[in-house]
């Protein structure tokens, strides 16, 4: 995956990429900061978009996810007989 370099400021840079067919979601992370016992930490955040701001710093990663099973606990209650849900996703665990 190629991330090119949207926008820029003097605090900020947005990068973007061409969309990843089996992605479900991105995410993104950059280097961060050392905490006071000297252990590196790294800010991370996730998007459906093809694009991503993040505040400067030294490097940046984006990484396509997919989804290749999930897990519910407690188990869902079936829903109502007739029920339509015209936005809902599937998750690959969920019989259809």
């Amino acid at each position: 995956m190629v991330l090119r370099k949207l926008t820029e400021t003097s605090s900020t840079i947005t990068l973007g990429w061409d969309t990843v067919p089996t992605a479900v979601v991105y995410r993104g992370t950059r280097k961060s900061y050392v905490t006071a016992d000297g252990q590196q930490r790294w800010t991370q955040a996730t998007s459906a978009a093809r694009s991503m701001k993040f505040q400067k710093d030294e490097w940046y990663l984006v990484e396509a996810l997919t989804v290749a099973d999930s897990g519910r606990y407690p188990s869902p209650s079936p829903a109502p007989e007739g029920a339509v849900f015209p936005n809902a996703t599937r998750f690959p665990s969920e019989a259809i």
